[in-house]
């Protein structure tokens, strides 16, 4: 649990450092428990996975046990608005909806 806190602190710290991405990307590759929860059954997970030449995701986690399931993941800047002020579909939000439908 300590582990896990310290874990936290520092993701946390980073982020109020405004990172790139990548270093997003790199911090969660050294700590895959920060999403690992979002699967509860996570097995594998996997950093920058193709998807043909077209498309890559940031990670992506698979289940299994009965059957095997998938878990995308892609990040964004938490700064990103999801609605605007009118309650509508922010730009960003937007782009990943058209990314995941693609």
């Amino acid at each position: 649990m300590q582990k896990e806190n310290s874990i936290r602190n520092d993701f946390l710290e980073l982020l109020n450092r405004n990172p790139r991405e990548e270093d997003i990307h790199q911090f969660i590759v050294r700590n895959p428990i920060l999403i690992a929860g979002l699967r509860f059954g996570a097995k594998r997970i996997f950093s920058k996975p193709n998807f043909g030449s077209d498309f890559k995701a940031d990670f992506a986690m698979a289940g299994w046990g009965n059957y095997i399931s998938w878990t995308f993941v892609e990040i964004e800047r938490a700064d990103y608005k999801l609605f605007t002020k009118e309650g509508l579909i922010a730009q960003p939000l937007n782009r990943a909806i058209a990314q995941v439908n693609s």
